[in-house]
């Protein structure tokens, strides 16, 4: 229990920038998860520790462990919630740095375990979004379009979800890059009312409409 009640406290280092001391955090997580053999927190504490790594510049032994951490994901016995939460994670981390054949190897691996749980609505609209991002970098931009068209509907279903922000700013991507600009334009407004800041797709919208 300790060492779970560390992760959201690395996690807040993390998002403050105090990515060195986010990383003592996690591995503290990790050393209490392997003492009581925790599967669940010692993938946790990897993730959290390869993203702070990444974030400090130390990017290869950072996706090393980010790799490790799935290994785990994908031969241990790990909590849903848990398995859902790094899935995304590592897809998200390895976008951010353009390690595209990793966030596409990743994504894949998310759709078939998001297969076999019907049950979790969240990650499935995650891997929607997550899905079309890499039809979209593979210029396969229709696919793309029903993909985040499914997550909008799936990820703002009542009560919704916040990453419907994200789905919707990605549809507006693809509609502003295939000449939809009006459509493209509710889009981006849709995104900034689930969270998702429209920019920088707003900004070069406006440049293509003069």
């Amino acid at each position: 229990e300790k060492g779970l009640l560390l992760i959201p406290a690395a996690l807040g280092a993390l998002s403050s920038g105090q990515t060195a001391n986010a990383q003592k955090l996690f591995e503290q997580a990790v050393t209490i998860g392997e003492k009581f053999g925790d599967n669940d927190l010692i993938a946790l504490g990897r993730l959290g520790k390869g993203q702070a790594m990444i974030q400090q510049g130390i990017v290869a032994k950072g996706i090393k462990l980010l790799d490790e951490t799935m290994i785990i994901v994908e031969t241990e016995e790990i909590f849903p919630l848990v398995k859902g939460i790094i899935y995304c994670a590592v897809v998200e981390t390895c976008r951010k740095i353009w390690d595209l054949r990793r966030a596409q190897e990743w994504t894949l691996a998310l759709s078939r375990w998001i297969d076999s749980q019907p049950d979790i609505l969240h990650f499935r609209g995650q891997c929607l979004v997550r899905r079309a991002e890499i039809f979209q970098l593979h210029g396969e931009w229709s696919i793309a379009m029903e993909q985040s068209h499914d997550a909008c509907k799936l990820l703002t279903r009542p009560p919704g979800q916040p990453a419907a922000g994200e789905a919707y700013y990605l549809k507006a991507e693809l509609k502003r890059l295939l000449g939809d600009f009006e459509g493209a334009e509710e889009c981006y407004k849709e995104a900034a009312k689930w969270g998702r800041k429209p920019q920088p797709g707003l900004s070069l919208l406006r440049l293509a409409q003069g």
